[in-house]
């Protein structure tokens, strides 16, 4: 079955606070080798407060993903995620696992948020990007990366696909039907391979880099006996 996201974002303004609640399916997620990621693989929205996002200051932009290279400069293997964590110009404020009970596809992930306008750099106008990362676990609200990492991010509207915006957080009190669609079937606002992970660099421990320097000490040392 093809690829498809509907994201639906709902703003409201809650009794003297600034709230917007998002609600939405963020498509079938696949990992590298094109598989559709298993539920409990865990996920990231990130908000930035320039538009960019990746560690080195790459840009999704239109009709844009995660790539390579991206991923790589940005995540690593074993690395922890927690709401409010920041990379770059970016801040999680949203950590969840992949939950497919909204569809009868593996690896489409569903999420429903209530957030605060001011926290965690959720601020209306502001652009936010979707990061799934097979292999990777969620507990006691710490997200810890696996070796493969995919996101994309679109400001794409489509009104032929349903969507009037895109990954844009909404202002308090508006409602706007925000989304992406595989061009496969039927959209035109992201490619298909926004939905393919990436592998990641593998960094090693400590422990393995010390002992990897004090081998090639020894050698050293033996050449010059």
């Amino acid at each position: 079955m093809k690829a498809k996201i509907a994201l639906f974002i709902l703003a409201t303004a809650i009794t003297a606070s600034a709230s917007v609640t998002i609600t939405g399916t963020y498509g079938v997620n696949l990992d590298v080798a094109g598989t559709a990621v298993p539920d409990g693989t865990l996920f990231a929205l990130v908000v930035s407060s320039n538009g960019l996002f990746g560690a080195t200051g790459n840009t999704f932009g239109t009709n844009s993903f995660i790539t390579t290279s991206v991923a790589q400069a940005t995540f690593t293997q074993g690395q922890t995620l927690t709401v409010g964590s920041t990379f770059g110009t970016d801040t999680v404020f949203q950590l969840g696992v992949v939950d497919s009970n909204m569809s009868t596809m593996t690896g489409l992930a569903g999420v429903t948020s209530a957030l605060t306008l001011g926290t965690n750099g959720v601020v209306d106008g502001r652009s936010y990007a979707f990061f799934f990362f097979p292999g990777g676990t969620l507990s006691g609200g710490t997200g810890t990366i696996g070796s493969q990492a995919g996101g994309y991010n679109t400001i794409i509207t489509d009104g032929d696909a349903g969507f009037d915006a895109g990954m844009i957080i909404p202002a308090e009190g508006a409602t706007k039907i925000l989304g992406a669609i595989d061009p496969g079937n039927g959209g035109t606002a992201l490619p298909a391979g926004a939905f393919q992970a990436v592998n990641l660099v593998s960094v090693p421990e400590p422990s393995a880099a010390l002992l990897g320097a004090l081998g090639a000490l020894g050698l050293l040392r033996r050449r010059r006996i």
